[in-house]
């Protein structure tokens, strides 16, 4: 499997300007670029950790960026952006300009040698892994279990709306 590496689409570029301008604005000073991989068979390709993933966010080091590249790259996953609709498309840009928090020290932002801002990814509210066979074999008493029933009882229906799925 070859992966390609492009430049993304106006239609990224054009979800990270809208987005930032409605909900990112201490992210004014910060350069975000992005990219587009695809696989030469066109499936998914991208992964993080392992994982399969839609997108990832990445912040560039200083050494690049002195180089020209931007603060943050986003890498977009050709195949997956291309069944999004563009709810889902916004949804996505949304979630990795999330990632993107700036280092604030006594208040105040903190910048590297080339003086541009000093980032580092936001960590999900949320994180864990997932066994069906040890959550069907150990039930309540499994991780899997624990974590599911703790999202639920800090969110309650927030993010299942199961009276939809009638």
């Amino acid at each position: 499997m070859t992966k390609r590496y492009d430049a993304a689409s106006e239609d990224v570029l054009q979800h990270i300007k809208t987005l930032r301008k409605k909900y990112y604005d201490y992210l004014e000073s910060v350069t975000i670029g992005a990219l587009f991989v695809a696989d030469e068979d066109g499936v998914p390709c991208l992964e993080h950790q392992g994982y399969p993933a839609a997108a990832v966010c990445r912040i560039v080091p200083t050494r690049d960026r002195a180089a020209g590249l931007p603060d943050v790259l986003i890498i977009v996953d050709t195949a997956t952006w291309q069944g999004f609709n563009a709810k889902r498309k916004a949804a996505l840009i949304d979630h990795e300009l999330y990632h993107i928090e700036p280092v604030i020290k006594d208040g105040q932002q903190k910048f590297d040698a080339q003086d541009r801002p000093k980032l580092k990814i936001r960590k999900h509210d949320y994180h864990f892994g997932w066994f069906d066979e040890i959550a069907n074999r150990h039930g309540a008493a499994s991780i899997e279990v624990s974590q599911a029933k703790l999202i639920i009882d800090l969110s309650g229906q927030l993010y299942f709306d199961f009276s939809k799925a009638a």
